[in-house]
């Protein structure tokens, strides 16, 4: 049995609007006997945030965390103002996902253009390396002979994982030393220190929107990540940014999620987000 797993934590309703939108688009391009889990922190999680997730009526399954004491209120010097980049590592709550063969942990500003199913195929743990080998799923060489805290060769927007208690108690173990570096990246650092093996993703299964101008060279893309970048496609459409994109490329795929997510959901998800939090009277 496997799952998908979405992490979630923080009150922001920016964050929320984007994972509604995800969810409900992924949810069409995936097979019924693979669940999706919503992964989120019981401490600054509003109820109303799970309410919302539960009236897209996909049938997600709800696993909560107590990340107190381990990623929240922990002294770290985190590289984003925005938020703090530590709570990425909350990721390591989703090794406790135990009823499940396989996992494979999925962030919410992708934009998917096929089914990426076949993804737990693959060996575990799998992370898209950077400059490597951009087909296969092969053993990736050397990770661990260099302290990756400052900069990263992986790319921590899609993994799959294989749950262990295990791995969970030895990732508590390498977050104190990521805390005590604060390290730039501590999610993908996380990874790193925790496996000896660790396996390249394909480039089909995590193509960069930096990628996006060389597109035409690769085949069988199944999701563009916009990873790194402040304005996500939701921001673009709802601001229409791709009428103004001048690369054909990434004006094209602007548009396109525009017209096949946008357009098709901002209906039900606005009255979603209308029904949970209502609109302040004048």
């Amino acid at each position: 049995m496997y799952a998908y797993v979405i992490n979630h934590f923080g009150n922001k309703i920016k964050y929320l609007e984007y994972e509604l939108y995800f969810l409900v688009h992924f949810k069409q391009h995936i097979n019924n006997d693979i669940d999706i889990v919503y992964l989120y922190s019981i401490n600054d999680t509003p109820d109303d945030f799970i309410q919302c997730i539960k009236q897209l009526n996909l049938n997600i399954k709800f696993f909560p965390y107590d990340d107190r004491g381990i990623t929240l209120d922990v002294s770290f010097g985190s590289h984003y103002l925005h938020f703090n980049t530590l709570r990425t590592c909350n990721y390591l709550f989703a090794y406790l996902l135990k009823d499940y063969e396989k996992i494979c942990i999925v962030e919410s500003d992708m934009f998917i253009l096929k089914s990426i199913d076949d993804i737990f195929s693959l060996k575990t743990p799998s992370v898209r390396v950077y400059g490597y080998d951009y087909k296969n799923n092969v053993k990736a060489k050397d990770l661990n002979k260099k302290d990756y805290c400052q900069d990263t060769p992986v790319n921590g927007g899609v993994m799959v994982l294989t749950p262990s208690y295990k791995m969970f108690k030895k990732s508590l173990k390498v977050l104190k030393e990521i805390i005590e570096k604060s390290c730039k990246f501590p999610n993908e650092a996380l990874l790193i220190g925790s496996n000896k093996k660790i396996y390249n993703l394909p480039v089909k299964y995590n193509f960069s929107r930096y990628m996006l101008t060389k597109y035409k060279q690769f085949k069988d893309i199944r999701l563009i990540h916009y990873d790194y970048n402040v304005y996500k496609p939701l921001d673009s459409a709802k601001e229409s940014y791709h009428e103004i994109e001048k690369h054909e490329i990434k004006k094209k795929f602007l548009k396109l999620y525009k017209e096949d997510v946008y357009d098709v959901y901002k209906n039900k998800i606005n009255e979603i987000i209308s029904n949970v939090f209502p609109p302040i009277p004048n």
